[in-house]
């Protein structure tokens, strides 16, 4: 893969995975889901017991 930006700027990558890579990388993002989605409840009951007081 690569990038240019404007005439001089140019960037360049290559990316290997091995199975045991994607796996983590699933497992990662899985995680992140699961603990963005507890601070959303945990948000949204603060809000409600605010909301009550």
């Amino acid at each position: 893969m690569s990038l240019r930006i404007g005439a001089r700027v140019v960037a360049g990558a290559r990316v290997r995975i091995t199975s045991g890579g994607l796996l983590a990388i699933g497992a990662m993002t899985g995680m992140i889901l699961l603990s963005s989605a507890a601070i959303v409840e945990a948000a949204g009951r603060a809000a409600a017991r605010k909301r009550l007081s």
